[in-house]
């Protein structure tokens, strides 16, 4: 045998065990049954990160799903919760990560979920197709929703592109409160380029100071476009909640995700009872 055949040393040599049928009908039948990969994985962390594959138990066996309209959802526990967060996601559902990793955190004996979705990339300015026809009419429906379901209150809660169309809106509809977290100015002239419509009318504006609404306006102090956007919307509506968050990621709840900490987040900012608190913000990012 030629020296280039002769067997490596390095390699390693695989053993497959083949199951009984009774052990796969096991395994299939099991309620974890589906891809099971190391979690160091770098594909399996990016499934995770954005919903595709839960990074635990499924939220789902405490949320159920309705289709309110097509890029709107309803998460419900059936637990009669009081309050209503509806969610200005961006193009793909996204609110800097999939659903399911967002409710495994969220306090389902409080807190329904009301998931929008722009697939346009309007900012939310045209509405949503088949649903509403624009910003104001967005809000009125969602108002609508949220009262022929009995909710007492009812928040706002964008990331990024999403951020500042939940103020716009949760003024529009005189929600409790109203949160951006990392949230984008619109820019327009690119949708209009793409012959867009894009309404003259903003509810952020500085002719309508002070917003109606209690709203924050959190952002990544270490990220500059997010100190941008943040004093654009300062400059406008001085009255909003600025609320620093340490570090250098504009995608910090994910950041708080991977640490453990983004149940502690939900309850700083979703708690109606006590305004959120930026130093026990600051201390969760620690």
């Amino acid at each position: 045998m030629s020296a280039s055949l002769q067997p490596s040393s390095r390699l390693r040599v695989f053993k497959f065990r083949r199951r009984s049928a009774s052990e796969v009908a096991a395994e299939a039948a099991s309620p974890s049954f589906g891809l099971r990969l190391p979690r160091s994985n770098g594909i399996v962390k990016n499934l995770v990160r954005f919903g595709l594959l839960s990074s635990g138990e499924p939220p789902l066996t405490r949320f159920s799903r309705t289709e309110i309209a097509t890029h709107v959802n309803l998460y419900s526990a059936g637990r009669s919760a009081p309050n209503l967060i509806v969610g200005f996601a961006t193009k793909h559902g996204f609110i800097m990560m999939g659903a399911a990793l967002f409710l495994e955190d969220l306090d389902d004996a409080q807190h329904d979920f009301l998931q929008l979705a722009d697939p346009r990339r309007e900012f939310f300015d045209g509405g949503i197709e088949g649903f509403a026809s624009s910003m104001r009419d967005l809000a009125l429906r969602v108002g609508n929703l949220a009262r022929e379901r009995g909710y007492r209150s009812i928040m706002t809660y964008g990331t990024s592109m999403g951020g500042f169309p939940a103020i716009r809106a949760g003024n529009l509809m005189g929600a409790d409160r109203a949160i951006s977290v990392g949230g984008r100015y619109a820019w327009h002239p690119g949708s209009m380029a793409k012959g867009l419509r894009v309404g003259a009318f903003d509810t952020l504006c500085n002719c309508r100071s002070p917003l109606t609404t209690r709203c924050y306006l959190l952002y990544s102090v270490g990220c500059r476009e997010d100190l941008d956007h943040a004093a654009k919307l300062a400059a406008i509506a001085p009255a909003s909640h600025r609320i620093g968050v340490p570090g250098r990621k504009h995608n910090f709840p994910m950041v708080l995700k991977d640490k453990g900490k983004l149940g502690g987040f939900h309850a700083e900012i979703f708690n109606l009872a006590r305004e959120p608190d930026p130093s026990r913000i600051a201390a969760l990012m620690g």
